[in-house]
């Protein structure tokens, strides 16, 4: 039980950490916004940054399902190779 208060205590901390840091990275991001705006520069809206980060999520995506491709092609591979030296190993012992 103790480990699992452990557990549980050390992930608050990390949640905490990360909402802290996200806190951090939204006040930045509003002051780059302003200072933008000073600058009469174009500055994204809400939405334009939100459909750029799916956008990049999407891309994320489509390189984590070419690498499970490729991850399973080899794994097929490999299942493929052990079955042929297992035939192989059994035509060996009908053959003896």
């Amino acid at each position: 039980m103790e480990r699992a208060d452990e557990r549980e205590l050390r992930a608050d901390r990390r949640e905490t950490r990360a909402d802290q840091r996200e806190e951090h990275l939204d006040e930045r991001e509003h002051r780059l916004d302003a200072l933008a705006r000073r600058l009469h520069e174009r500055v994204p809206t809400e939405v334009e940054r939100g459909r750029e980060a799916i956008e990049r999520s999407r891309e994320t995506l489509r390189r984590s399902e070419e690498t499970l491709d490729l991850a399973t092609a080899a794994l097929d591979r490999t299942e493929k190779r052990s079955q042929r030296e297992q035939a192989e190993i059994d035509r060996e012992g009908e053959a003896s």
